[in-house]
């Protein structure tokens, strides 16, 4: 075979550059006409709008983008407790709405927590309110409502009820101590101090109420207990809501950190969406399937084959004819593609060389 020196990619003129195709994973992602029209309906803006250049191959070949995580500060590293009505003494007789909030959900990342609860006597007043937000190891919405019944309870005086929007934590207290508490209960450890605090309190007085309800549903829904909803407590369990949404603010991210995570991620989103469509695309083009080599391993199975196999000293082995095969169809064309490719290789050093020669005339 005949060896050529190679030379410098500055002495190439730009048509040879241009002639030869191109079939990296940017010009797949970004240009490759084949798909423009699934790249117009699908690819994300930073497809569709942008240039395409290397230090960003990492984001837009393989969806892997510096992270924006450490932009998030931290939850509340302890739990907090904030009158906002406090009664004389610290402790009241009277019903208790308690309620718990999640902001910024689902992402585990930026949600926060915060509980309240506001109770309310005979004559509808609100003799006491706290709000605050629940430890670092309560962190989704039951727990914290579950920690807002806590605080309630630990503020209640025997003869108390309660007024709570959220089934399962009313459900955990009518099966008992030893279900709610049991190792394979997520909320077993809020429980416990649960059941400590509620001590004798008949479970009568725990009711289940609907949330978030309009005036126009006041005498027309029925709470747990089988009793209609009351303009009280339609007004008692928005305003707990209300307080517990504000206890959130106390260590809630910051909005334009909120923001900057949510372009992030949607951005990334964008870009492994394109990246399973475009690549499905490209490997299930119609016709026969182009490949960068010929080789295959049927190919290589017919060229081993047909190869006389040799003894230890190099001799050919008596067991097999030294007769070669006919060359198979997939080394015919192999050779007749290096060979062409020897001859476009020739023809531009001859180029080259005549133009090297004609500039130092």
């Amino acid at each position: 075979m005949t060896r050529h020196a190679v030379v410098s990619a500055e002495d190439l003129s730009p048509d040879v550059f241009d002639s030869v195709p191109v079939g990296n994973l940017l010009h797949r992602v970004f240009s490759c006409p084949s798909h423009r029209d699934a790249r117009a309906l699908h690819a994300p803006d930073d497809v569709r709008f942008r240039q395409p250049v290397p230090e960003q191959a990492a984001a837009f070949t393989r969806a892997l983008v510096p992270t924006v995580d450490h932009l998030v500060p931290a939850p509340a590293p302890t739990e907090s407790f904030t009158w906002l009505v406090r009664p004389a003494g610290g402790t009241v007789r009277a019903k208790f709405y308690t309620d718990g909030s999640r902001l910024d959900g689902p992402s585990a990342l930026l949600a926060r927590n915060g509980w309240a609860f506001a109770a309310v006597n005979t004559q509808g007043d609100v003799v006491a309110s706290a709000h605050g937000v629940p430890p670092p190891w309560i962190v989704d919405i039951p727990g914290t409502e579950a920690w807002a019944l806590l605080q309630a309870a630990m503020v209640a005086e025997p003869g108390s009820e309660y007024r709570l929007d959220c089934k399962p934590c009313v459900d955990a207290l009518q099966r008992g101590r030893a279900w709610a508490t049991s190792a394979a209960r997520p909320l077993a450890r809020v429980f416990g101090l649960l059941f400590s605090a509620i001590d004798d309190t008949p479970l009568a007085a725990f009711v289940w109420m609907p949330a978030h309800c309009s005036k126009d549903e006041v005498g027309q829904v029925a709470l747990g207990d089988g009793t209609m909803l009351t303009e009280l407590d339609r007004w008692a369990n928005e305003m707990a809501d209300e307080s517990a949404k504000e206890a959130v603010e106390e260590h809630r991210v910051p909005e334009d950190v909120r923001e900057r995570v949510k372009e992030a991620t949607q951005s990334v989103r964008g870009i492994a969406m394109w990246l399973g469509r475009v690549t499905h695309l490209a490997n299930t083009q119609p016709g026969p399937q182009r490949r960068d080599s010929t080789a295959s391993r049927r190919a290589a199975a017919s060229r081993r084959a047909a190869q006389p196999r040799r003894c230890e000293e190099g001799r050919a082995s008596p067991s097999v004819s030294n007769t070669p095969a006919d060359p198979s169809p997939a080394d015919v064309a192999y050779a007749a593609a290096v060979e062409a490719g020897q001859a476009r290789w020739s023809a531009l050093l001859t180029r080259v060389r005549a133009r090297e020669a004609a500039a130092s005339a």
